[in-house]
């Protein structure tokens, strides 16, 4: 059986349950843990036969969309569909070509990412979800992009942003495992240089590869600390 999701394409049904509670790490570790909507776990395609990937690339979004966080899956609602039909199918390739995962798994409050401390906090306590898919499809370089919603606005970006995932698929081809950062938020994990010096804007297109031949945030968050109790306040 499958469902039809607004504006995309047929969901299984084992994917449109409805908003998924968040993991119990969210909160041990996460201070947006009763802020941020649902939870949406990375993906990763497999092979039903060998349990091996299939997938050539990765790409990294800020965070799931509404619909993303209804269907329980990154890049499944209107404009996830609307991404594949523009950016992946026009270069010959599959959905099952692509892995995805997102900078914070939760829907942010109004739809804007967290600004500030907060930004910084989430940013580093959803790296402990990392050992998911990311682990599993070991990306060993990054390529810069530009967010999706840019787009929206300036179909010039559309244009840029094919260009940066075509440019991943070769180096798939190559026998690399490249990850696709779309966006700031997304860059700023493997390449902090760009805060304050034009982010995506100024080094879209940039690619580089990690120097321990694999994602960087692996050793970050493991394991959620236990609760340690009330501690007296300071004066």
């Amino acid at each position: 059986m499958k469902l039809l999701t607004i504006g995309g394409p047929a969901v299984e049904a084992n994917l449109a349950l409805g908003v998924q509670a968040k993991p119990a790490s969210c909160r041990l570790l996460c201070p947006y843990y009763s802020v941020g909507s649902g939870f949406s776990a990375d993906v990763l395609p497999l092979n039903t036969a060998t349990g091996i990937t299939t997938a050539k690339i990765m790409i990294m979004i800020s965070n799931p969309s509404r619909d993303d966080i209804v269907n329980r899956r990154l890049l499944s609602g209107k404009a996830g569909w609307s991404f594949f039909k523009q950016y992946v199918f026009p270069l010959g390739y599959k959905q099952e070509d692509v892995a995805v995962c997102a900078v914070i798994r939760c829907s942010p409050r109004g739809g804007k990412f967290p600004l500030g401390r907060d930004k910084k906090m989430v940013m580093e306590s959803c790296r402990h979800h990392d050992q998911g898919a990311i682990k599993a499809f070991g990306p060993n370089m990054y390529i810069i992009a530009h967010d999706v919603k840019l787009s929206y606005s300036e179909p010039v970006y559309s244009r840029l942003i094919r260009a940066d995932i075509a440019r991943a698929f070769k180096f798939a081809e190559k026998g690399f495992k490249p990850i696709v950062l779309l966006g700031n938020e997304a860059t700023e994990l493997c390449a902090p240089f760009i805060v304050g010096d034009g982010g995506t804007k100024t080094w879209h297109s940039h690619y580089d590869f990690f120097s321990e031949g694999t994602w960087p945030h692996l050793s970050v968050n493991k394991e959620p600390k236990a609760p340690q109790g009330f501690t007296p306040a300071r004066y």
